[in-house]
This record gives structure tokens, sequence and C-alpha cells, in this order.
């Protein structure tokens, strides 16, 4: 028997028009009447996530920032906050880079500089909560996450960049994955998506048996390790369906929710 779902957003349960399925209500009923739990797990901030769910938006518990800022019952409950050397050094290597935009993404807000529309438009499909800030010195604010924006595409970029500055500590010290075909995402060492969604589980007393999990990209391919129905997008980056059980239709295709309503609705 089912008793937690854990999505991923972008690619995975939106459109590209960013919306929700029509019917996602009606099947978050239904869900919610069998005690069923539904986890949003994104790269978004909370914030995001919070305004993407209204008006239910307390009808969903989130692992925000991959995992850094988890929140059940509108309340944060655990905070993977970076270190602030790190946050520093990853500031320092991608100043001197072209064509990257940092986002910091915090207790607060998510800061950037960038102005520029290619950037900026960007920025804002993800992040409501955003800030302009010219100095990233003056932000005040605990950071869950650094946002890479990199539109040459990081694999090429930045990450060789990140791992000659970091060298052997990298691994150790932080966590980098791929969210996008140009973003990437650095977080403290050891936080990912799985690591929420087993901080849940063992919350509530739920085996990966009980767990179905979808994403299309490699920042969701923690969560497949703790859900035995483990569904990659049809939409989905190639190399993550290796990790996945099951194949769902595409996010076009409201594929999450045909899925939920055959293996957890029985429909």
């Amino acid at each position: 028997m089912i008793k937690l779902i854990a999505s991923d957003m972008d690619g995975t349960l939106l459109s590209r028009q960013d919306g929700l399925p029509a019917d996602f209500f009606e099947v978050m009923e239904k869900l919610r009447a069998k005690g069923i739990h539904f986890l949003a797990a994104s790269g978004r901030s909370y914030a995001t996530l919070w305004q993407n769910f209204e008006p239910h938006s307390d009808w969903v518990d989130y692992i925000c920032d991959n995992g850094a800022c988890l929140v059940e019952n509108g309340e944060v409950v655990q905070k993977n906050l970076m270190d602030r050397a790190s946050v520093q050094k990853i500031i320092d290597v991608c100043t001197g880079l072209p064509g990257i935009r940092l986002v910091l993404c915090g207790v607060h807000g998510s800061y950037h500089a960038a102005k520029e529309p290619a950037y900026g438009d960007e920025i804002s499909k993800y992040y409501v909560n955003e800030q302009l800030r010219e100095d990233f010195a003056s932000i005040d604010d605990d950071i869950y996450k650094v946002a890479l924006l990199d539109l040459n595409g990081p694999e090429k970029n930045v990450i060789p960049a990140l791992r000659e500055a970091f060298g052997e500590e990298l691994d150790a010290s932080l966590t980098m994955l791929l969210s996008g075909s140009v973003w990437m995402d650095v977080m403290a060492a050891g936080i990912t998506k799985g690591v929420g969604l087993r901080y849940f589980q063992q919350r509530w007393g739920i085996a990966p048996e009980e767990t179905m999990a979808f994403g299309d990209y490699f920042n969701d391919a923690a969560m497949f390790d703790h859900a035995y129905y483990s569904f990659a997008m049809e939409n989905a980056h190639p190399g993550l369906k290796q990790y996945a059980r099951f194949i769902a239709e595409s996010n076009e295709h409201n594929g999450v929710l045909k899925a939920i309503r055959q293996y957890a609705l029985e429909e």
C-alpha cells in the first residue's frame, strides 16, 4: 500500500507553462482521504513552492532547496545550512567565469545580481522571493544553497572550475547536483532530496516499499534509493532512467497523476 508520494516539480509535475495539472487538487483530496502524504521535492525554495500550490499549500509538505530545508505542516522542521567560508569561495571562483550568475538561497530570501533579461528572467521562474544585490558581502542571511545559472552548460564551465579550486576537499565539504540543462545546485555535504525523503519516512514510519518518487533530472536520483516505486519521467534526462524502476508518461501528459491514480488510488 502506498503511504507517501514525493514528486519533483520542474519537468515532472509541472508543465512547460509552469502549471499544476488541472485535476491536481482533485487527486490530492483522494490522497488525503486515504491518509497518503504528498511531498513536493524540488530545488525551488520554500516561498516559491508555497506559491505553486496555492490555494491549498497547506495540503503539501516540502523538500526545498534539494533537501536543505524541510517543511511539515507549514513549519520548517530541519535546516541544513552551508558553511560561510564555502559560500564565499564559490562566489570568488564564479566571479571570474564568463556566462555565470549565482543565486544565494537563504532563510529570508534568494539573492542575485543578474539584471540582464537572459539571466534575470530565468531566475524569476524559480525564485519568487528574489532580491537584487550588487554586493554579496552585504547579505546578512543563512544560506541553504548556491544555485548556479550557467547558460554555457555547467558540465563544461563551472563544474571544472569548482573542482580545480576546491581540489580533493570538494566532495567532503559540498554536494554538487545538476538540476537542469543550465542549472547546477550546491549544498552542504551529504544534502540531497533523498536524505530529505528518508527524514520524512522515518518521521512518519513509512518504508521505501510504501513510497513513490518521481523525477526528471540528476538531483532526483537520490530519492529513487528510498522508493520502491521510483519513476523517471518519459521526458527525463536519458542518464536518469537507469536509476528508476518505472517510467511515467511525460510531464506534458500528466504522467505523475496517471501513475498515482494507477498505483496509489488503484483507479
